[in-house]
């Protein structure tokens, strides 16, 4: 199960009750997504980076972010500490469930990149995604995730997913962003060597990464650049200017798939499934987003975005929880005929 608990806030009571719904839908893993434009919703006991020489202070940049297309914050202001997350994995651990934190980089960063001391660390033209192509922002970036990673590594945690998806998405001329750093050349001489030294970062503290599929191999091109040893979340094939590789294509270099299709994602505020859950019923781990025959998963997962995270106003999950409920179940229900 993946929670967006980065755009909306969640209580730790409603986070709990998450874990509780994976639970009982004998799912073994929530992947807890905790930051992204709209919000970063986990602060670290120190909220200073040091990268290039430089220190930065991101003591602001837990809770509300900015909004983006009319995907706004959920206007709590609120976060977790470390106390709090150190309690919420317990509580995991306890009704056997284990804890996947989940944060983007090198996109998906805007409620950091707003900070007064990170502005000038932006990818030429985006608000939320870090500018690779110069090593004090590479730096910044992986030193970020470095801190957040030391921090589940020593709770225990086994995996981290750096996401890597839809980076510099807001750059305009109505093309996704690695389209366009595919053709201007950022895409192999930056994007494949961050996503790399992200990766090693957490194999070397003993973690397995993860990833979402969108920069993998892009438009199925190899020459000149592999990527391996991560688990890969695939959620969709693409479309006309985004040109993704296929789950057969990634599962012939050798990579682990996570089947995260997205054509059963719950997104609050967008597609809550008005007809019922049993939608859910059509899932096959085996049959990927828009790609031809079946390919072999090594997992499966449901994904709860909250891309609109003020739809239901600042009453931190509450609704989601009650919303998703029966989903989880099925979703449980229909692994447990299929698998």
């Amino acid at each position: 199960l993946h929670l967006d608990a980065g755009r909306k806030f969640y209580s730790i009571d409603n986070l709990r009750k998450i874990i509780d719904a994976a639970a009982g839908a004998h799912l073994n893993q929530l992947e807890l997504y905790f930051s992204d434009h709209q919000g970063l919703r986990f602060a670290l006991d120190d909220m200073t980076v040091t990268a290039s020489g430089r220190t930065y202070d991101l003591s602001g940049a837990p809770g509300d972010g900015f909004g983006e297309e009319g995907n706004n914050p959920d206007g709590t202001g609120k976060y977790h500490t470390e106390s709090d997350m150190d309690g919420l994995l317990a509580y995991a651990r306890e009704r056997g469930v284990e804890i996947v934190p989940a944060m983007g980089v090198p996109g998906h960063l805007g409620a950091v990149l707003m900070q007064p001391d990170a502005e000038h660390l932006r990818y030429p033209g985006s608000r939320g995604s870090v500018d690779i192509t110069r090593g004090e922002g590479r730096d910044f970036a992986l030193a970020l995730l470095g801190k957040y990673v030391d921090y589940f590594a020593s709770r225990g945690c086994r995996y981290f997913n750096f996401c890597a998806d839809e980076f510099a998405n807001d750059l305009g001329q109505h093309r996704m962003g690695y389209e366009m750093i595919y053709a201007n050349g950022d895409y192999r001489r930056h994007f494949v060597p961050f996503f790399n030294a992200a990766a090693d970062l957490i194999r070397a503290r003993g973690m397995v990464p993860r990833c979402f599929n969108d920069g993998v191999y892009y438009n199925e091109d190899d020459e000149g650049v592999a990527f391996e040893g991560v688990e890969v979340c695939y959620w969709v094939h693409g479309w006309e200017g985004y040109r993704l590789a296929s789950a057969a294509y990634l599962a012939s270099k050798g990579l682990r798939l996570i089947n995260a299709d997205s054509t059963y994602y719950w997104v609050l505020g967008k597609n809550e499934w008005p007809d019922g859950p049993e939608k859910i019923r059509g899932y096959d781990p085996e049959v990927f987003n828009g790609c031809a025959g079946r390919t072999e998963a090594a997992g499966a997962m449901f994904c709860i975005w909250c891309d609109m995270a003020d739809s239901d106003g600042p009453d931190e999950g509450t609704a989601v929880v009650g919303k998703t409920a029966p989903i989880i179940s099925l979703f449980g229900q229909t692994l447990d005929e299929k698998c």
